[in-house]
């Protein structure tokens, strides 16, 4: 390149315009990778003299006082160089650099403060073609880096983070660029996260229907043919004054096993079709109380066998509500099967009462070996069993009675509270809420079935 000086073209003075940038500068010669010039911005910024500058390798330029390391540092410096050097192209990286780099400006050199700047990797080409120097480049983008950062924690949209990334970096595109580059790689990460995580809720949903969708087939696959063993258990205990003890003994257990075995698969039954969601409630208007009395007598002759008293307690003055008979039924009738299962001794004791919200509370309290606090949430969760040594445990089961419980309390309007300690028994408590409607229904709809 020439350029005119009176008249005459005379080649530009190339270590005039080195020395003019305002940016940190070191020019390596190849192969060797020395330095073979310095700018005096990089001599303010890094306080040495030249001489100790000059003739260096970037590891030994680049020494131990460094808080990111010697070989981290020097390393990626190097690194660039050999890329330029391939590619004949610019190469910039990002860094970070404690002592002895600061800011321009500063009072002292050797400042502890880590900054982040940018190392832009150039070549210089001899007359021949060939790579003759390298140069590099460092600006400073610390206080850009923190304008960004702090954008970023504010939720700015990126037009705005532009138009100030812009007012701070002004002209100089290459630290712009970076930091546009950065935003597209974070952008690109969140769509990356994002997809990954409605894949993964997707699969979730595919499963638990599959799931609901065998819950619901091999209970409705095993219903017939133990309908049809109940029936003959039970004509066969009407023609049971042959036997003698044992056989009439034998019967008894297997009635009452093949009694739970129903009961388990119309629970699996109803929590399939409260997964798939076709639990329909048919609103009506009935005596919660007459609901919890008959509940209670249906579940009396369990209790005495096990050697329990089973007592119930409701006010005398009807206590209408306006829901669905057979799902309120049902979450009582399993509250008290559970009571019972789980007391070995002792009582099983129901109570209806109100609180002041106008909310019907039916409470089962057993005399139970009662829940620690920290599996209390556990006994929800559908098919979850208590540690083994808990006297819960190893009344087995297949730990749907709770999950349906709470499915269906949720459904009605309704939640169940629990207050238990251990080897003081446990309460559980339907709470109906007054928003599931009460004797206030209109007598036209009460009726419905």
């Amino acid at each position: 390149m020439r350029v005119l000086r009176n008249g005459d073209r005379v080649a530009p003075d190339f270590r005039a315009l080195f020395e003019a940038i305002q940016a940190p500068c070191l020019a390596f010669s190849v192969p060797d990778l020395t330095v073979r010039a310095v700018n005096a911005a990089f001599l303010g910024v890094y306080a040495m003299p030249e001489e100790e500058v000059l003739g260096r390798g970037l590891s030994k330029l680049f020494g131990a006082a460094h808080e990111v390391g010697p070989s981290q540092l020097a390393g990626r410096l190097s690194a660039a160089i050999d890329r330029v050097l391939a590619s004949r192209t610019p190469d910039v990286i990002s860094i970070e650099i404690g002592h002895p780099f600061r800011a321009l400006g500063t009072a002292a050199a050797g400042s502890a403060e880590a900054r982040q700047w940018t190392a832009t990797t150039a070549p210089v080409a001899a007359d021949d073609g060939s790579v003759a120097f390298v140069v590099q480049t460092f600006a400073d983008i610390t206080p850009v880096t923190r304008a960004h950062q702090e954008l970023a924690g504010r939720g700015e949209v990126y037009a705005r983070a532009l138009a100030l990334l812009q007012q701070e970096l002004g002209t100089d595109r290459t630290e712009l660029d970076f930091l546009a580059t950065e935003m597209t790689l974070r952008k690109r990460a969140t769509e990356a996260a994002m997809a990954a995580a409605t894949a993964a809720r997707d699969d979730a949903q595919r499963t638990s229907q599959l799931k609901t969708r065998f819950l619901g087939m091999i209970s409705h696959e095993l219903r017939t043919p133990l309908t049809a063993l109940c029936l003959q258990v039970e004509r066969m205990q009407r023609n049971s004054l042959d036997l003698d003890y044992r056989h009439q003994e034998s019967l008894e257990r297997i009635a009452f096993s093949a009694s739970r075995l129903r009961e388990m698969i119309e629970t699996l039954l109803e929590y399939a079709r409260i997964e798939a969601g076709h639990v329909v409630v048919n609103e009506a208007r009935f005596d919660l109380g007459n609901s919890v009395q008959s509940t209670v007598d249906h579940h009396r002759d369990e209790a005495e066998q096990r050697g329990l008293e089973l007592r119930c307690s409701a006010p005398g003055a009807p206590a209408l509500v306006y829901t669905d008979r057979r799902l309120v039924e049902l979450v009582l009738s399993n509250l008290i099967d559970n009571a019972i299962k789980f007391t070995t001794g002792g009582r099983v004791d129901v109570t209806l009462g109100r609180s002041s919200d106008g909310a019907h509370r039916v409470a089962v309290t057993d005399s139970g070996p009662g829940i620690p606090e920290e599996q209390q949430k556990r006994i929800f969760e559908p098919f979850e069993q208590l540690d083994s040594r808990s006297p819960r445990q190893r009344q087995g089961g297949i730990g749907l009675g709770l999950a349906l419980v709470r499915d269906i309390a949720g459904a009605l309007g309704g939640h169940i509270e629990l207050v238990s300690r251990p080897r003081e028994g446990s309460t559980f408590t339907f709470v109906l809420s007054p928003g599931a409607r009460d004797g206030s229904a209109p007598a036209s709809e009460s009726g419905k079935d």
